[in-house]
């Protein structure tokens, strides 16, 4: 048992520490996501934009769940951001939705998901609300699901992950980007 212990230990005293996580310095990573509600494909906005009518413009809200949690950094949580007057057949600009309040280790990517949608779409002069819902367990299935997928190939850096989420019913769709920058603790 003795020779166990002595073993153990002269392991232990060889295997190098990496000095920069010993002391808690070195590289982390900082956390962001951005959303931007992407055009219509040719149907619902296209078709009106060339045949004279006005092109549908919508307001809109969307709700995003992030889980992320690091030994020095914690968040979860349910964030929300605005979009107006989004031309359908245009979408809209890359808008920050959440950001890492400071410099964490790594600890892999969070967990992030859209799980509602809702406003206002116009078209000329008629308006007409818009709700849409991910599916939750043990809730009824929303009118206007959110159906999502995730990416996690190769994309340009930053980003480390996409997320398309897309509704059933309304056809909105929202691109979610995770983006992990290096950073020194």
């Amino acid at each position: 048992m003795m020779r166990l212990v002595a073993a153990v230990l002269a392991l232990l005293t060889i295997t190098p520490v990496d000095a920069s996580h010993a002391d808690g310095r070195g590289e982390g990573v900082h956390h962001r996501v951005t959303a931007t509600i992407l055009p219509s494909p040719g149907g619902a906005g296209g078709s009106h934009a060339t045949g004279g009518e006005p092109a549908p413009v919508a307001d809109l809200r969307i709700w995003v769940q992030i889980s992320d949690h690091a030994i020095d950094s914690r968040f979860y949580g349910i964030v929300d951001t605005q979009f107006s007057n989004v031309d359908r057949t245009l979408g809209s600009a890359e808008t920050l939705v959440w950001e890492d309040a400071r410099c964490h280790r790594e600890r892999g990517l969070p967990k992030i998901g859209l799980v509602r949608l809702e406003g206002t779409a116009t078209v000329g002069n008629q308006t007409r609300p818009v709700f849409a819902a991910a599916r939750m367990p043990g809730r009824r299935l929303p009118a206007d699901e959110i159906v999502q997928r995730k990416n996690l190939g190769p994309s340009l850096p930053p980003t480390v992950m996409t997320i398309d989420a897309e509704t059933i019913s309304t056809g909105y769709a929202v691109r979610i980007r995770l983006q992990a920058r290096a950073c020194r603790l």
